[in-house]
């Protein structure tokens, strides 16, 4: 307009783009020199941020807290059962068989509620190594959930990989991961979609699936639906409408699921409701084994609980600060006494955990607190952790002694264990627990010639000759030097009235042994009566 000065045209993007456009023999990159000057974790769209995040942080937590991996391994090996890692794996896979069959080992009677998942696999014929992801994937549903929940709040990338390292850093984490068939992640993912996700849908379907894959889902409902009215400001002043609503559909859906074990409960058809008192009064809980499972439930992240019922506390009525309070406690309490292993009692107060990272870093300036919670998260990865039962306690090793473990398995997972244990019993004549043993040797390693070997003899001694020359025949195969299979095949044939086949045997024998060979002379002797008219 006339009369006013013009300032000059400052180089804005816009412009800095027409001047690009109009000068075609530039060498300036501006995408290149862009992209340089932009932050690494800002570079991806935010979905990849999550994914690349999720896996990411996995992978940090699962180095630092490695599942007792080698013991997978004793899923078929009833001598291994006794290990967490497997225990409750087997009774599952019987449970997937009919899904509605009670289970009647006492340590996982509390299987016979969570249906969902075997429901699904029994009628989808998933295969073994499909059903055993679950829980994993669950993992990663949950790290990604805290990581888009920490970014949407925070607007911080490196805050939201840092909360969720914390919150993977718990006890939750290390039971999906390291116990099979334990569906921590899925329980935890439930609680998380009620306390952070607005949408009713997403409410109301977790509030009817989740109970089926874990009971202790009610329990701690109370606790996630007042954290998620304080996080969506619907209880200032006063409850609002929307999350009275939310409520009312939460009772409504799981009143449906606690109407079911009432009944069930009166009718006597639900033995596992009295097992948890059972447990509680077998297995009491002292104070340091309590607070001892507290602190190994969460770790670091209780800082984030903290942070919540303070900076609640701080601006709310005394009335509303006293029902946080005392829901927590409480929450806290029930779960520490109704189940044993005490560690994963905590993992109700995960989404409060998080909900107080979200919250002090809008209380405070981002930035710096997410340099608070990185240096939290190191520390986290770097404190001792375990598992924590009333009775026993599990440590959680880093990945190089778990990589140790492997490479020198505990002895129920070592073939010569139980060809050794298998010569015992042969010499004991409990020839039954023999063939096991040498059995078992086998399905650790395949390749074991002496296991063939000894269990053909006990087959011999049982007279199933079919079954015992079958085994030395493997036993030559795999080694063809082995000269006590050809010999005891040798007797076995004159058992069989085949003195042809016998010569034959102790002949090669006798040339593929060398001289130091202890049956040399048996077999030599054996050989010259055989030829003797």
């Amino acid at each position: 307009m006339a009369g006013k000065s013009r300032r000059p045209r400052t180089a804005t993007p816009s412009a800095l783009g027409e001047a690009l456009l109009v000068a075609p023999s530039s060498t300036t990159d501006e995408p290149a020199a862009a992209l340089a000057a932009t932050p690494l974790l800002d570079r991806p769209s935010r979905g990849v941020f999550v994914l690349l995040g999720s896996l990411g942080v996995a992978a940090i937590v699962l180095f630092f807290f490695t599942p007792r991996f080698v013991l997978f391994g004793g899923l078929d090996l009833r001598d291994a059962w006794s290990n967490p890692e497997v225990n409750r794996a087997i009774d599952t896979f019987k449970q997937i068989e009919d899904p509605f069959k009670p289970t009647t080992n006492a340590t996982n009677r509390v299987i016979t509620w969570r249906v969902l998942f075997p429901l699904v696999a029994h009628y989808l014929h998933f295969p073994r190594l499909l059903y055993l992801a679950l829980p994993p994937l669950g993992c990663l549903l949950v790290l990604a959930l805290a990581l888009d929940v920490l970014l949407r709040r925070t607007g911080d990338r490196l805050l939201a990989l840092a909360g969720g390292t914390l919150a993977g850093s718990t006890s939750w984490f290390f039971v999906s991961t390291g116990w099979l068939t334990y569906f921590d992640s899925w329980y935890v993912l439930g609680l998380c979609v009620v306390t952070f996700v607005r949408s009713r849908i997403a409410l109301v379907l977790v509030c009817a699936a989740t109970p089926w894959i874990d009971e202790r889902f009610i329990l701690a409902l109370p606790l996630c639906l007042l954290v998620r009215g304080m996080l969506f400001d619907q209880l200032v002043p006063r409850p609002s409408k929307r999350w009275l609503i939310d409520v009312a559909l939460v009772l409504g859906v799981t009143g449906i699921y606690v109407a079911i074990r009432l009944a069930a409960l009166a009718t006597g058809n639900d033995p596992t409701s009295g097992a948890h008192l059972e447990e509680a009064v077998d297995h009491p809980r002292s104070l340091l084994r309590m607070l001892e499972g507290l602190w190994h439930g969460l770790r670091l992240l209780w800082i984030g609980v903290v942070l919540f019922v303070w900076l609640e506390c701080s601006r709310r009525h005394p009335l509303a600060t006293a029902v946080l309070i005392v829901t927590l406690l409480v929450t806290v309490l029930v779960n520490l006494l109704i189940a044993n292993d005490l560690s994963r009692s905590t993992s109700a107060l995960v989404p409060a955990g998080l909900a107080g990272v979200m919250l002090a870093a809008r209380q405070y300036s981002v930035p710096r607190f997410a340099h608070a919670i990185v240096a939290l998260a190191i520390v986290d990865l770097l404190l001792p952790a375990r598992h924590v039962i009333t009775v026993f306690t599990v440590p959680i090793r880093y990945l190089y002694t778990e990589i140790d473990n492997y490479l020198s398995p505990p002895m129920v997972l070592r073939s010569d264990f139980y060809i050794q244990r298998g010569g015992m019993f042969a010499q004991q004549n409990q020839l039954e627990r023999a063939i096991h043993d040498y059995t078992t040797a086998l399905q650790l390693d395949p390749r074991q010639a002496t296991a063939y070997n000894n269990r053909g003899v006990v087959h011999a001694r049982r007279g199933e000759w079919p079954e015992a020359e079958a085994d030395y025949r493997a036993a030559m195969d795999i080694d063809p030097h082995m000269g006590d299979a050809y010999l005891n095949r040798a007797q076995l044939r004159i058992e069989r009235r085949d003195t042809t086949g016998a010569i034959e045997d102790l002949d090669k024998a006798l040339e593929v042994t060398p001289p130091q060979w202890p049956s040399r002379q048996a077999a030599a002797q054996l050989r010259a009566k055989l030829s003797s008219p």
